[in-house]
């Protein structure tokens, strides 16, 4: 596999079927997994160091210029021992290069492959930050937005999902977890296997079956059954079954990144089931909502990006 293929993926600046061939690569040989972490950790680490400023000269280094390889390597370790020797002075300092953090770009999902044989794929604007293994004996990722985890059975190292208030115990499964940090949503659904659901202390508070999910309501823990439409996010589809408009409107703003202005909508609370593309685009999906319960929206430019006001 080139570097400059492996790099744009890294990015997420690939395509679905490009992004599956290179998938399918790692996952031929555990040769091609070691390249894969090595090139993934060499990236970020220039990022995180600004090793170098620029893109270009980044992307220079990732393309095989092995002079300055050597150069980002003895800067590395130049950064990693003055890191070393500060942390001493400051007892608790969070150690930035023992975790790993991974984003979904926005309009884009994301598939990761861990060493342990798990594999997760992130909804677009999500954030997963990885604990290294070798910490304890368990497998930790802390989960921002949602993924679906498919985590790889190991009797002796449980792997939690720490999610805010609440974090997810598995041994080996397959389910989908939605946290949002910035609004209340949270909820997980078991497509296989068995979990248990953690509080902040990690007592157990519940357990899930297959087909069954939990989800937080008015502050409480709620159990029911789950939607299997609600995996198919991972196959570029929304599916929204008798969502309100303003639901909608937040789960367009998950994945594209866009913002919305809802104060002159007053139909927020109508709801809709039907199922898109995302590739077709947030505005297509507006206008297809439109059809059902009449409303207006326009684009205003601003400095932190474009805000859709929606008013009905």
């Amino acid at each position: 596999m080139d570097t400059r293929t492996l790099q744009k993926y890294i990015e997420g600046d690939l395509s679905r079927e490009e992004t599956r061939k290179v998938y399918e690569w790692i996952s031929q040989s555990e040769e091609n997994k070691a390249e894969y972490r090595d090139m993934r950790r060499l990236y970020e680490w220039m990022v995180l160091n600004d090793l170098p400023a620029r893109q270009e000269q980044r992307r220079r280094s990732l393309r095989g210029s092995l002079g300055y390889l050597m150069a980002c390597a003895a800067s590395l370790a130049l950064f990693v021992l003055g890191s070393l020797l500060y942390q001493k002075t400051r007892p608790g300092l969070p150690d930035r290069l023992s975790v790993e953090t991974l984003t979904a770009p926005a309009g884009k999902t994301l598939d990761v492959h861990l060493a342990d044989g798990s594999d997760i794929t992130l909804n677009a604007g999500s954030t997963l930050r990885i604990l290294p293994s070798s910490r304890n004996a368990r497998r930790e990722v802390y989960l921002d937005g949602e993924g679906y985890f498919k985590v790889a059975r190991d009797e002796k190292r449980p792997f939690l999902v720490h999610t805010g208030e609440w974090a997810v115990k598995v041994l080996g499964t397959e389910f989908n977890v939605r946290s949002y940090d910035r609004d209340a949503r949270w909820e997980v659904s078991l497509a296989s296997g068995a979990i248990s659901i953690l509080d902040a202390q990690e007592h157990e508070l519940t357990t899930l079956i297959p087909g069954t999910m939990v989800s937080l309501r008015e502050g409480r823990l709620v159990k029911s059954e789950a939607n299997s439409n609600a995996y198919l996010w991972k196959d570029g589809i929304f599916s929204f079954e008798n969502l309100t408009l303003r639901e909608i409107l937040d789960r367009l703003t998950d994945y594209y990144g866009i913002r919305f202005d809802t104060a002159g909508c007053h139909i927020l609370e109508h709801r809709y089931t039907g199922k898109f593309r995302a590739n077709d685009g947030y505005e297509h999906i507006l206008k297809v909502l439109q059809i059902g319960h009449r409303f207006r929206y326009d684009f205003q430019e601003e400095p932190e990006g474009i805000l859709i006001v929606v008013k009905s």
